[in-house]
């Protein structure tokens, strides 16, 4: 909890400051009625200080009254908090995710592995081994992994050998900037790991020195990551995804509005129990999504053997006369419909579609996906097996969507629907360019649905 002084709407205020919460009470009882009846904005920068820093710049999404207090919350999306007033070139981010993904005990215990471990500073001196070079937002941003500096934090250290992902980029004071560079790596984590929320990081902010050193000058704080219920099964980290972390890194740069519903909050789903009709909304929803997105692949049919009766047909229409309004609309709807029939795909023929374009992909992993079914081919769906999953996923579907009904899942349903969260993953990991063999190692890893990833770690 920090408290202090600041100004709102030009009133004198006393403010505390509480997990990304500002609440403000005016300084004089007697502004406490303007105080209330002040404009209330969003979006927007609240300028403060505090006692262990000069300059914290808020950024609000909403401000809410409370009449029985006689306070004002400002609720806050992140927080810079800045010694300094100079332009910011570089963040440094730790913790829990960067740490289960960047594992130093498991890049070390690699390179031991491999005989390439040599005698390394770790306590005083810091490791880069990695670096990813991205465009975002037309510039370019340089992002490394550090391992070392135990004690960089003096006596405050934890003594633990924490992974740092750096962040470089041209100094800039714009503060909405430094937090969409912070968003590409929560974007990434949130893939990687296939979660939709991340634990609470520790983000330090650094200005460059005429000499080109750095030197600290605050933090970001993102005021709405602080979950940690996420439960992990699955066996993910950067030994293994080394050879693509760029692309994904630039496809989250590239897709700052990702959305990312579908994607789990308590662990993988295995059993109908695990579904809801929500959860199933999200994956569909996500689905037409990643078919919008590439619609070359998902969702141009062919429509060369009818395009003649196409013509007949907007032609018959055409020369139909209308006597009102009514008429008009439903002549037009009409030759609308049939313009776009066998060149658009319903929705079970764009399930089949996608299925079909990453079929290689899911190839090692259909008979872990489907073992309570009997299918004709483990790994290569056949037309009736696959027709017949696209069917299912397409009237359940139109069922919630059209009843608003929460319908229940049995064990072999849910199956059906993992099939399609995988698939609707592996679009996204594909339009991120990763090639089948790469897209297959990862939904193994993320689903636990091969071990090709396993096996790849005993070569």
């Amino acid at each position: 909890m920090q408290m202090g002084y600041a100004k709102y709407n030009d009133i004198d205020c006393v403010f505390n400051e509480e997990q990304g919460n500002i609440f403000l009470i005016a300084k004089d009882k007697k502004d406490s009625y303007n105080l209330l009846k002040a404009d209330k904005k969003k979006n927007y920068f609240f300028e403060y200080a505090k006692n262990d820093c000069k300059y914290c710049y808020a950024y609000i999404e909403d401000s809410i009254s409370n009449i029985f207090d006689k306070t004002i919350q400002l609720k806050a999306r992140f927080i810079i908090k800045n010694f300094c007033d100079e332009p910011i070139s570089h963040m440094e981010i730790t913790g829990e995710d960067i740490d289960d993904f960047f594992s130093p005990s498991k890049y070390f215990y690699e390179l031991s592995k491999k005989g390439l471990l040599k005698d390394e500073n770790l306590i005083y001196k810091q490791n880069k081994v990695d670096e990813w070079k991205i465009k975002f937002e037309d510039k370019e941003i340089i992002i490394s992994l550090n391992f070392g500096n135990i004690l960089k934090r003096g006596i405050a250290s934890d003594l633990k050998l924490h992974a740092r992902l750096c962040l470089s980029f041209d100094e800039t004071r714009d503060y909405e900037f430094i937090y969409r560079v912070y968003s590409i790596v929560t974007r990434f984590l949130n893939i990687v790991f296939y979660k939709c929320d991340s634990s609470n990081n520790n983000i330090d902010l650094s200005i460059k020195k005429k000499n080109g050193v750095l030197s600290y000058t605050g933090k970001l704080i993102d005021c709405k990551l602080i979950s940690k219920l996420f439960k992990k099964r699955q066996e993910i980290n950067y030994n293994n995804y080394a050879n693509f972390i760029e692309r994904i890194f630039q496809f989250c740069a590239d897709n700052p509005k990702l959305s990312m519903k579908q994607f789990a909050t308590r662990g993988i789903k295995y059993n109908g129990r695990d579904y809801t009709s929500t959860d199933f909304l999200n994956i569909f929803s996500a689905f037409e999504d990643e078919c919008e997105a590439e619609q070359k692949l998902y969702k141009k049919a062919d429509d060369k053997l009818i395009i003649d009766k196409k013509s007949e047909l907007i032609s018959t229409i055409d020369k139909l006369e209308y006597k009102n309004k009514e008429e008009k609309e439903f002549i037009g709807q009409a030759k609308e419909k049939i313009l776009k029939l066998g060149t658009e795909f319903g929705q079970k023929a764009k399930i089949i579609n996608a299925y079909k374009v990453l079929s290689k992909a899911l190839k090692s992993s259909i008979k872990d996906i489907f073992y309570l079914h009997k299918l004709t081919n483990y790994e290569i769906l056949d037309d009736k097996d696959i027709d017949y999953f696209a069917k299912f996923l397409a009237k359940t579907r139109g069922k919630i969507a059209h009843s608003g009904n929460q319908l229940e899942f049995t064990d072999k349903d849910a199956q059906i629907i993992q099939f399609f969260e995988i698939l609707v993953y592996s679009q996204l990991l594909k339009r991120a360019k990763l090639n089948d063999s790469e897209i297959e190692l990862i939904i193994g890893s993320v689903f636990g649905v091969n071990q090709l990833m396993f096996l790849k770690s005993l070569e």
